[in-house]
């Protein structure tokens, strides 16, 4: 599905939740140091759907293997770097309690808890001088007509279908008014795969494991540098950028585009067609441009890093 598509689904399933909040240039300007944390923790869940509602599950192993918060801070350190300059980033890792004490329902990590968050993060925020922290966090939503969430990472089986699933979301709070000013999310859902469905998880294969790794980890490097951007690029810069690299413009079928959200739409509806109306799989439902797209969309930060 597209982005605007999952963002209707989104808001549809999961009440008052808003997703894609971008920063403007007005926040920006108080946005000095920002401390990045990932409380998402290296388990994955299983999410068996049963013939009756008293047999479903969900069960959280522990995945040691996955270090899935180190990669996270990683990849945002880079891209937000990337996504704008005049901002010191800082990584910061945190103990299992943070991570556990950051959740409503500790037991499976899920129901995420800003102000529990922000009250346990406030000393480390204050002794590094942060005037924001960026927070990354398991989400949870309900797929199909069954009251069993997906939550954070995991694999979910219904029947002999066996599906792997992401959904993570970002959140740059303010620390000085406690309130988040901007937002994104990552959502990737596979319904069948090769994952096996194996338990305990710890009895899997070293190749199942690995394999796993890659699709998570590839799902959060797919969409770190739009995610970046949303956080923290001034939508002023950005707009700068997007014109100065389309300038030239970009060939489609022989049309020539001047502005990326032409462009951008022209995906959009690309993929809504295949993955919607013709049942394509996400990963084979890009036009054949879009290798020239993306390094267009990489000079876009070569620009912001140079701005």
């Amino acid at each position: 599905m597209n982005k605007l598509i999952l963002s209707i689904l989104l808001i549809s399933l999961t009440s008052c939740a808003t997703y894609n909040v971008r920063v403007t240039d007005k926040q920006l300007e108080k946005v000095k140091k920002v401390g990045v944390v990932s409380v998402v923790g290296n388990d994955i869940l299983y999410s068996y759907l049963g013939m009756t509602a008293f047999n479903n599950e969900n069960k959280l192993y522990d995945f040691p293997e996955l270090d899935i918060d180190s990669y996270i801070i990683q990849e945002m350190k880079s891209e937000l770097s990337s996504a704008n300059n005049k901002v010191e980033i800082l990584p910061i890792s945190v103990k299992r309690t943070t991570v556990t004490q950051s959740y409503k329902h500790p037991d499976y990590l899920s129901g995420f808890d800003l102000k529990a968050f922000i009250k346990n993060i406030s000393k480390i925020s204050t002794s590094n001088n942060l005037s924001h922290i960026l927070v990354v966090s398991r989400d949870d939503i309900q797929f199909d007509d069954v009251p069993v969430q997906i939550n954070g990472l995991g694999l979910r089986k219904r029947g002999n279908k066996i599906g792997a699933f992401i959904f993570i979301k970002f959140q740059l709070i303010d620390m000085g008014t406690k309130k988040e000013i901007s937002n994104s999310f990552i959502l990737k859902r596979k319904k069948d795969t090769n994952f096996p469905w194996v338990q305990p998880f710890e009895k899997n294969t070293n190749s199942t494991k690995n394999n796993l790794i890659s699709y998570f980890k590839e799902s959060i490097s797919d969409k770190s540098m739009g995610i970046a951007r949303m956080l923290i690029s001034s939508p002023k810069e950005m707009k700068t950028c997007s014109e100065r690299v389309f300038s030239k413009g970009f060939e489609i079928d022989g049309k020539i585009y001047y502005k990326l959200k032409e462009v951008k739409k022209i995906i959009n509806d690309f993929r809504y067609k295949k993955i919607v109306r013709e049942k394509v799989a996400r990963e084979d439902a890009d036009p054949s441009f879009i290798g020239r797209f993306n390094q267009f969309d990489k000079n876009i930060s070569a620009c912001l890093r140079s701005i």
